[in-house]
């Protein structure tokens, strides 16, 4: 098979695939990276189909040169996807760097104009550091994200990178004989078929990078918080069930309470009640050890697992957070806001492994640190387990850890018998 027929196979190929780009560009415009690889596409099909003409020499400068400066020119497009994709600032002056080189290159010499070899030479390492580039980008996208077509996208462009220096190598030990149209055949006809491949892979590897990273975007939104960047309520209850079924050596869970915060939305606004959330939930991140899950269970309310520390360390823990966002000061249209925060503690060696137990202690735990006057951390003893507390109704609460729920019983008839 000689070159032009390898060329109108690949053509072919690669507009189908730009016209499925073209048609998933429409249904996900949010990704400005789709609109660089779809322009991709079309350039090296349009490069491909230039090159058909290659066999006659009249059409050495529509063919050859345009045509390769035109695919030479998707891979710069490809690249700036990439870089797109990652979040990094994409400069269009630099995308035909690499056309350009080429086709000044081709102007410059005569000699080079009429060696295959060299032509082939100059194409592949102009290819081979652009490959290069989105490999690079593609581990970095595979890091941050952890995309599952991320690191299969790494190597197919690193296999690409390495085929185009193998590509120089061969040039130079095995030239291929003829200038213009010379015969496919041994190593050459192996390279066309590998870029044949890859140029089918990037297609729906743009289209899965995206499709994945749209389902990551959805499921971030159900498991992290927007306001917070805490988990989710039910996020990390699941995640708190699956740390406890492992039944490590100790673990405790801690329910954070915001002090007096309604009066902080009442003075200044539902606007500063959100940036106080906000530097709350960035303040305790950042103070979280390795293990720890923090989420924030509703309104001001957070949780936080402690797995592998036993009471004591975490309640010393929790003291030094208690302080450091009694001393936190939140900036609001120049008003300097302060909250304190009321933190209740369970264990696994007073509760046990369930969370609900867990939960369902903390919780009581907290209300004694409100009673106390807020702004402090108390610990679940199992003398709580049972603890009455008369309302204004005289009807009395006792809060029961075992069954996790609250009993109300009438306190009039227990008076009537005490004064019999």
């Amino acid at each position: 098979m000689n070159l032009p027929t390898m060329m109108l196979c690949t053509g072919l190929m690669t507009l189908s695939v730009s016209i499925i780009l073209t048609y998933a560009l429409f249904y996900e415009r949010r990704e400005k990276a789709l609109v660089w690889w779809c322009a991709a596409m079309w350039c090296v099909c349009v490069g491909c189909f230039l090159l058909m003409f290659r066999a006659w020499e009249s059409t050495f400068w529509f063919s050859i040169v345009l045509g390769n400066a035109a695919i030479i020119l998707g891979y710069g497009f490809v690249w700036a996807g990439f870089a797109q994709f990652h979040g990094h600032p994409v400069r269009p002056a630099f995308v035909p760097v690499g056309a350009l080189i080429w086709v000044v290159v081709c102007c410059a010499s005569d000699e080079f104009r009429n060696d295959f070899n060299s032509r082939t030479m100059v194409i592949s390492a102009i290819g081979a550091v652009y490959s290069g580039f989105c490999a690079q980008l593609a581990y970095a996208i595979h890091k941050e994200e952890r995309l599952p077509s991320a690191l299969f996208t790494f190597g197919v462009y690193f296999v690409h990178c390495i085929t185009f220096m193998v590509r120089v190598v061969l040039c130079y030990l095995l030239p291929i004989e003829g200038a213009m149209n010379p015969v496919a055949g041994g190593w050459l006809s192996l390279m066309m078929l590998e870029a044949f491949v890859q140029g089918a892979f990037s297609t729906f590897i743009f289209v899965l990078l995206v499709r994945e990273r749209s389902e990551r975007r959805y499921r971030l939104a159900a498991e992290i918080d927007g306001l917070t960047g805490a988990a989710t309520r039910r996020h990390f209850v699941e995640n708190a069930n699956a740390v406890l079924a492992a039944k490590p050596k100790a673990a405790c869970l801690a329910v954070l309470d915001l002090d007096y915060f309604k009066r902080v939305n009442d003075t200044f606004g539902h606007l500063a009640g959100d940036a106080v959330l906000r530097a709350f939930g960035a303040h305790v991140e950042k103070r979280l050890e390795p293990g720890m899950l923090l989420g924030r269970m509703g309104g001001e309310e957070f949780a936080l697992l402690m797995p592998d520390m036993d009471q004591q360390r975490a309640k010393d823990y929790l003291e030094r957070l208690r302080a450091s966002v009694e001393a936190m000061t939140t900036q609001f249209n120049g008003n300097g806001l302060k909250v304190t925060t009321s933190i209740g503690l369970a264990a696994t060696e007073e509760v046990g492994y369930l969370f609900d137990h867990l939960l369902a202690g903390a919780d009581h735990a907290l209300y004694v640190s409100k009673e106390q006057g807020r702004n402090a951390v108390s610990a679940f003893t199992p003398a709580m387990q049972l603890r009455a507390v008369l309302e204004d109704d005289g009807s009395q609460t006792r809060v029961s850890l075992r069954k996790k729920r609250v009993s109300r019983v009438s306190v009039r008839a227990k008076m009537a018998r005490d004064r019999a």
